[in-house]
């Protein structure tokens, strides 16, 4: 077993003992590695950078020696970079000057620029492009057309709305076709059929006003965007007074739904099943 040295620490100078092996070991504890100050940039002993002058402002600044064996140019910031390279380009380089098409100013680019990006219309900066578009957009002229369902007058402003027939959502809702007006209704199906599957239009909006109302969360284990039924506390077919009530109804996921049924049966179900159901459940949990 080899014999341990003493050393001293770096931070509280105090002696330690270390292996061998730990013979560069500089602190006697993690508090004293992490008090001691740290020496960053220049004031550091491993720093190794070397200043030089920028070939393009002459401004002095740190690189690092292998980067100044490498390349033949050095420069301060990447805007003294793209000074040289436009102030120097390559011998093969060929330019073509345009005009722009807002201020008519001369823009000189490469051909190889020109050739990737084809277009009608060139712009010297984003700023005579955005006015190109703006113009563009308010070349629109407004149009009057008269809503399908209130029979009134309104004014269209923008160009992807000529397709638009009501004047506001309310008379969307209420002027778009339903039940038998629209144009997937099956006719083969009866009534009685139709009221038994709820397939119904009634049916179809009460579902989503308590999805709403419950923010599209179920009210059991409090999931929200899964899978969703709506289920009525006082049962469908007994209670027909409050089948599209909303207050009868509550937001559960399809889990929650088969369990609660599973429990409780598919006949003469009612709101004192659902809260005791609920109770269970927080208890469970």
């Amino acid at each position: 077993m080899p014999s341990k040295i003493e050393k001293h620490c770096l931070k509280c100078n105090k002696s330690f003992l270390v292996y061998p092996s730990n013979k560069g070991k500089k602190f006697c504890s993690k508090g004293c590695y992490h008090s001691y100050p740290k020496l960053i940039g220049k004031e550091s002993p491993q720093y190794k950078k070397i200043t030089i002058k920028c070939d393009w402002c002459d401004t002095e600044y740190d690189e690092f020696p292998n980067k100044i064996k490498k390349y033949n140019y050095h420069f301060c910031t990447k805007e003294c970079y793209n000074n040289h390279q436009l102030g120097n380009p390559k011998s093969t380089t060929r330019f073509i000057i345009k005009n722009c098409f807002i201020c008519n100013k001369e823009i000189k680019r490469t051909e190889a620029d020109f050739k990737n990006r084809p277009s009608k219309n060139y712009y010297c900066s984003t700023e005579c492009k955005n006015i190109k578009l703006k113009q563009g957009r308010g070349g629109f002229t407004p149009f009057t057309k008269i809503c399908k369902y209130c029979k009134e007058k309104f004014t269209i402003t923008a160009r992807n709305k000529r397709t638009v027939k009501y004047c506001s959502e309310e008379c969307k809702k209420n002027g778009f076709p339903k039940d038998e007006k629209h144009k997937n209704f099956k006719q083969e199906l009866s009534r009685d059929y139709r009221s038994k599957h709820r397939l119904t239009y009634e049916n179809t909006t009460w579902r989503t006003e308590v999805f709403t109302r419950d923010n599209f969360t179920c009210q059991i284990c409090f999931k929200r965007g899964d899978k969703l039924q709506a289920h009525h506390l006082e049962n469908y077919s007994s209670c027909k007074e409050k089948r599209f009530d909303v207050n009868n109804g509550v937001t559960l996921c399809t889990k929650c739904h088969k369990a609660f049924h599973s429990k409780y049966g598919v006949v003469r179900n009612n709101k004192s099943q659902f809260e005791e159901f609920k109770s269970s459940y927080m208890l469970k949990s």
